[in-house]
């Protein structure tokens, strides 16, 4: 979906700028872009109100009209898959492809915008129909389109409409919740391990206590067996004694 370049008032440029893949040529003039981008994204953290976030689009958008028509590609990528590990790698493959094919531009990876309601990559910058293309033939072989024209079609029905459950959250919060619902996910985990290992030494201790109870209750059996076992012999002694006694006294 080809559309006119962004102007210094879209919320659209640079809202995913931590994200983002600057393409320039000029290495000092993109380390010069890339520091003004940190200190946007650094004062947004700190809640700073004056962010000079325009200031930046205004320089961004003149430096690409300098060098050709400046338009705006947005592809669809609505089986995205949103883990951090993933996006790495789909923004390093977008990056050599587009500096393969000498395109100057900025790259943005949005979940939801006005725009379009689904995740989709958004491209600004020149030669965008280029872009466009070679963008959809990434997200089609990592199967995140079913195809191009499905990628690059404006008719397609956003996904919010196909899937209710479609992501309109903003990429760094829904990859933070990401974040925070593994590590969760963890902990309940561990949670139910140590719930099983102490079930597990509850039963052990239960079978502890019987077995010492049984060896208890075994003991006491074995001593009174033995005392009557003693009684016995010692009432035999007695008999025996007694028995001589008589003998005798007969004698």
């Amino acid at each position: 979906m080809i559309q006119s370049h962004r102007n210094v008032k879209s919320k659209s440029l640079l809202r995913e700028a931590e994200s983002a893949i600057l393409l320039i040529k000029d290495k000092k003039l993109r380390e010069y872009f890339l520091k003004k981008i940190k200190e946007v994204v650094e004062k947004r953290k700190n809640k700073i109100y004056l962010t000079g976030e325009t200031a930046v689009k205004r320089e961004l958008l003149a430096y690409f009209k300098q060098n050709g028509e400046t338009k705006t590609a947005n592809i669809w990528a609505r089986d995205l898959i949103i883990d951090q590990k993933k996006i790495n790698e789909l923004l390093l493959i977008i990056q050599k492809e587009l500096v393969k094919n000498n395109i100057e531009g900025i790259v943005e990876i949005h979940l939801q915008d006005r725009e379009i309601n689904s995740p989709h990559i958004q491209y600004v910058g020149n030669n965008a129909e280029k872009a466009e293309h070679i963008i959809s033939k990434i997200l089609v072989d990592l199967k995140y389109e079913l195809n191009m024209e499905s990628a690059m079609s404006k008719k397609e029905k956003p996904y919010y409409e196909i899937n209710n459950k479609a992501r309109t959250a903003k990429l760094d919060d829904y990859l933070e919740y990401e974040k925070t619902y593994k590590e969760k996910r963890e902990i309940n985990k561990i949670n139910q391990m140590f719930e099983f290992l102490n079930e597990q030494l509850s039963s052990f201790k239960k079978y502890i206590d019987t077995f010492k109870k049984r060896r208890i209750e075994k003991t006491s059996i074995v001593d009174k067996v033995t005392k009557t076992k003693e009684n016995i012999e010692n009432s035999n002694d007695r008999f025996f004694k007694l028995k001589m006694r008589i003998k005798r006294r007969r004698r």
